[in-house]
């Protein structure tokens, strides 16, 4: 995961970001790094000016960050994504 946060930093804001939101979404909730943790955050932030759900990405990673810290680092992330009611555009949930 450091590796992807890493890589997100060093690009620039765009209109491009809109195509990054769910990996950005996803290595939000893989990462334990609370400094990764929060630019991925506002990352998403940055990228919900080009999209919604970002809202709803919130409470869902919060969940995941607060389950992770508590529950031995063991979170089924399909499962908040499903319970939160976010829409993923793939075909893994089905």
């Amino acid at each position: 995961m450091k590796t992807v946060g890493m890589s997100l930093c060093g690009m620039q804001p765009s209109v491009i970001d809109q195509s990054l939101i769910f990996p950005t979404f996803i290595a939000a909730c893989l990462t334990s790094d609370h400094s990764q943790r929060e630019y991925l955050k506002t990352r998403l932030q940055i990228q919900g000016a080009y999209t919604g759900n970002v809202s709803r990405m919130y409470m869902a990673l919060d969940t995941v960050w607060r389950t992770r810290e508590s529950a031995a680092g063991v979170v089924d992330v399909q499962k908040v994504i499903k319970d939160m009611g976010l829409l993923i555009p793939c075909s893994m949930y089905q």
